[in-house]
């Protein structure tokens, strides 16, 4: 059976073995709805597709795309636009500026923020710690 990621959907959707296609206990998957519920019976329904594992990185984020019909596709206009920019920074915009792209920074931003341009980095050096806040 699968246990649906909606508060609105109340029933456990019972899946026959014919309909589990490659999903395994525990992974994530879209089920497609093949009869509805009665008053004495769940949902039936077949696995469309599996996501993967639910602690894989960037679960949490095809879900809340997939529950929330999220855009996850640039417009084509953009993508030529970027194209357009090439991946090249210029030399102005380098100028008093240290590159840190190499390291693995974390955001400092709360989950409300409207953008994640706060970012920190540590390591440990031979006298103590070093902080970078990006």
């Amino acid at each position: 059976y699968v246990v649906p990621d909606n508060k609105y959907l109340t029933h456990d959707f019972l899946i026959p073995k014919e309909h589990l296609g490659d999903a395994e206990p525990g992974q994530i998957v879209v089920v497609e709805i093949l009869e509805h519920p009665s008053r004495s019976r769940d949902p039936i329904g077949r696995v469309a597709e599996v996501l993967g594992e639910h602690l894989a990185p960037g679960m949490e984020i095809e879900v809340a795309i997939r529950s929330f019909d999220l855009p996850d596709k640039w417009p084509e206009s953009v993508e030529k636009e970027i194209q357009r920019w090439g991946r090249q920074i210029p030399d102005e915009a380098r100028e008093g500026r240290q590159d840190i792209r190499h390291l693995p920074l974390v955001t400092i931003d709360g989950e409300d923020a409207r953008d994640f341009d706060d970012a920190v980095y540590c390591e440990r050096t031979s006298k103590g710690w070093r902080l970078l806040v990006a």
